[in-house]
């Protein structure tokens, strides 16, 4: 006689009507799969007590299909014969790199929410500090055979420095062409800064484009205006048909606050009509109403179950804060182990919110390398111990306690509450994705 099976009770599972069903398993990556009628009956046998022969005998099932379903759930780690369940190990990837840069703190608009210590103030990136960089990037390639770096250029507004980047990353660009490193170039922006000449080099140098977007029309209007109270949203909406009219690809990042709640399902509506991915975040550093976010956020998730059943790829163009679903995490991000960000002046931090706060971990001229000074930063801000019942949660490796900097004095996300409302929905919206993809191939074969 064979062991018995059991189910990992972290094991989540949804009826999606129509004959199927589906799993998903929130602590490894891609953990979601879809069941027909007989393999959920198989799962529903498998109770601690029965081995693979007797569930076999149970459904009245041949062995063969009995056993294929066992090994499509170990797949996921969703069953074993074993006392326990293996959890995924992390380890430290020495094989990709996440910068943000910030060009400056200028910025022509005034955001209620803004949380850059230092923004507006008049200083810019300088030419050493971006040689600086070079250096310190080319060196890593060389230590680490990096297989891919991705700089985000952010601010206050990086276009309205455009001219003190441009050939530098054009230069990095080339460098990198016949490199085997890939070189990815963003742009984090508000959108109000655009022309001809910038359109262009956005284009030739697939400059990926993140644009803060807190709603349409005035909804948009009551977080992001001008430093002299104008509105902005027309500027930013024109600026973006443009990017539409050339088929200039971009992500749109919402920020949700009390002022804007209402609009989100507006927004959504929008960027699923318009088939635009877009971010949703929750405000930092004032009140929230958590409460009416999470009841927003279940009308636009009903919004887009709805769009999934004609199409609509929901895992590849929504994500909902620093959450990860295909790629779960320890870490809320990558500061700390493949990521930092770093200041004007070369000052290398472990988050851009500490600019001007906190003291940096080290600077692009400095003897060591740049994994070296970042990884400083997991030593001071990702060895604090998460609170116990995030250790245990079967949600630790999706929402990761949330971002270190704004952890409550317990160390729990202040989203902990939301969080364990809404990551349900979202498995169960990424199972559905997959059987209307079954159903439109079944259709079209």
């Amino acid at each position: 006689m064979g062991s018995p099976l059991k189910v990992n009770p972290d094991l989540m599972q949804f009826d999606m009507q129509e004959g199927f069903f589906a799993v998903a398993n929130p602590l490894v990556n891609n953990g979601v799969r879809l069941l027909s009628r007989p393999q959920k009956d198989i799962l529903e046998k498998i109770d601690g007590q029965r081995d693979i022969n007797e569930i076999a005998a149970s459904v009245n099932m041949p062995f063969s299909a009995v056993e294929s379903t066992i090994n499509r759930l170990n797949l996921i780690n969703a069953v074993t014969d074993g006392d326990v369940f293996e959890i995924q190990q992390y380890e430290v990837n020495n094989k990709f790199l996440t910068l943000w840069i910030h060009i400056t703190d200028r910025c022509n608009l005034k955001c209620s929410y803004c949380y850059i210590p230092t923004i507006r103030k008049p200083t810019d990136i300088q030419e050493e500090t971006l040689d600086g960089l070079r250096n310190k990037l080319l060196e890593l390639v060389d230590l680490y055979d990096i297989e891919k770096i991705s700089l985000r250029l952010a601010g206050g507004e990086p276009f309205s420095k455009f001219s003190l980047w441009k050939d530098w990353v054009a230069n990095l660009k080339e460098h990198f062409e016949n490199s085997p490193c890939y070189l990815h170039v963003g742009c984090l922006t508000n959108m109000t800064i655009m022309n001809d000449e910038i359109l262009e080099y956005v284009q030739k140098y697939k400059i990926g484009l993140g644009i803060s977007l807190d709603g349409i029309n005035d909804w948009h209007d009551k977080t992001r205006i001008y430093i002299n109270g104008k509105p902005s949203f027309k500027t930013v909406s024109q600026n973006i048909k443009r990017l539409q009219s050339l088929g200039i690809g971009f992500n749109i990042m919402v920020v949700a606050s009390n002022n804007n709640i209402g609009g989100l399902l507006e927004a959504t509506k929008y960027f699923i009509e318009h088939n635009i991915p877009f971010r949703f975040s929750d405000v930092k550093g004032e009140d929230f109403n958590r409460q009416e976010f999470r009841e927003v956020l279940s009308a636009c998730y009903q919004e887009i179950e709805t769009a999934i059943e004609s199409g609509y790829e929901f895992s590849r163009l929504h994500s909902l804060c620093d959450l990860n679903f295909g790629m779960v995490s320890p870490n809320a991000c990558s500061m700390g182990k493949n990521g930092a960000a770093i200041y004007v002046d070369g000052g290398i931090y472990f988050c851009h919110t500490q600019f001007g706060d906190k003291e940096p971990l080290g600077g692009v001229i400095s003897k060591d390398d740049l994994f070296t000074t970042i990884r400083k930063g997991q030593e001071l801000f990702l060895a604090e111990e998460k609170h116990e019942d995030c250790m245990k949660c079967r949600y630790r490796l999706v929402c990761a306690s949330g971002c270190p900097v704004y952890r409550t004095e317990d160390n729990k996300s202040p989203e902990c509450e939301l969080f364990h409302s809404v990551i349900p929905r979202i498995f169960y919206l990424m199972a559905k994705e997959r059987l209307y993809k079954v159903k439109r191939f079944a259709g079209a074969a």
